[in-house]
């Protein structure tokens, strides 16, 4: 079995928990996840399974999409709803106009600290190891991208704790938890994640994800395959090649071809999906600066 399940992932799991879960389910060994979400999370969570596992490295870049709670006023060490309060102050002055005119600085490129408890390495141990001890340590900012970050509800709060409700589009990489955290102290203020779905993973949506209730019918109803994503499925955005017969042949056995292709789509990028004149995927390829295009992956 070669594909991607497209899997909504629950609450309380760990994403390698997602992961024992279908490889015990499928009883195979090869199955790996494209890029981990937090255990207090749900959504999108792409599944890879035998010869798709050796395209993580194509997917882990993906533009990645979450619908959020931001809770102003309180902040936590974890900068979401699962930490210690280390500070609590009303916020009653902010408007919705407040919000929105806060959110366009943090549209486009910005910088990010990454949070103590996350799975960041530093000095080949991992920030949330030491965060468990009571360890704090320098961490230096990253560029992140957002890519798009809409307010879809302001609401009040008697108490002087409001709540946003929004969604975001951002680069691979960026923490949401912090974007909350960032944003509560541009207001002025504190603030902390309290509730977050991931609703895309590049090409794959919350809205076409299976439930690991919905997989464990398919699977014991023997209907999996109708839900087993091809291979080349969220390679999409790459450039496509046709080859002939003597070029495929030539990429089956990884060797690099110089000619015997045509393109089918090119933006330019550098991996090159390349195909048999058939239709059928072979490999990831990548094109060189004389034309020469080798093989970096074949999956046939």
């Amino acid at each position: 079995m070669d594909g991607i399940f497209n899997i909504l992932k629950p609450p309380g799991m760990t994403s390698h928990d997602v992961v024992a879960f279908i490889r015990s389910r499928l009883r195979v060994k090869k199955v790996g996840h494209t890029g981990t979400l937090d255990p207090n999370a749900a959504g999108v969570l792409p599944i890879c399974v035998g010869q798709a596992t050796r395209l993580t490295d194509y997917l882990l870049d993906a533009t990645k999409g979450y619908r959020a709670i931001l809770r102003l006023g309180i902040g936590t060490d974890t900068q979401d709803a699962f930490g210690q309060v280390l500070r609590k102050a009303p916020m009653p002055h902010i408007r919705e106009t407040d919000v929105r005119r806060v959110f366009q600085q943090f549209t486009g490129e910005i910088r990010q600290i990454p949070p103590m408890y996350s799975a960041v390495k530093l000095g080949g141990q991992k920030l949330y190891e030491l965060a468990r001890k009571g360890k704090e340590v320098a961490r230096e900012a990253r560029p992140v991208r957002i890519y798009a970050l809409d307010l879809l509800a302001f609401y009040p709060d008697d108490n002087g704790f409001p709540s946003l409700l929004f969604d975001v589009v951002c680069s691979k990489g960026t923490y949401i938890r912090t974007l909350c955290a960032d944003i509560g102290l541009a207001l002025g203020g504190n603030g902390h994640l309290a509730y977050l779905v991931r609703t895309m993973s590049g090409p794959f949506t919350a809205a076409s994800a299976l439930t690991l209730e919905e997989f464990e019918a398919l699977r014991t109803a023997g209907d999996l395959a109708g839900a087993l994503v091809p291979l080349d499925y969220p390679l999409a955005a790459l450039p496509a090649c046709r080859l002939d017969a003597a070029a495929a042949e030539a990429v089956r056995h990884g060797r690099s071809i110089s000619a015997g292709y045509t393109f089918i789509s090119d933006n330019g990028g550098q991996h090159v999906r390349l195909y048999s004149a058939a239709g059928e995927f072979l490999a990831v390829g990548v094109r060189q600066d004389d034309g020469i295009i080798k093989p970096d992956k074949v999956f046939v």
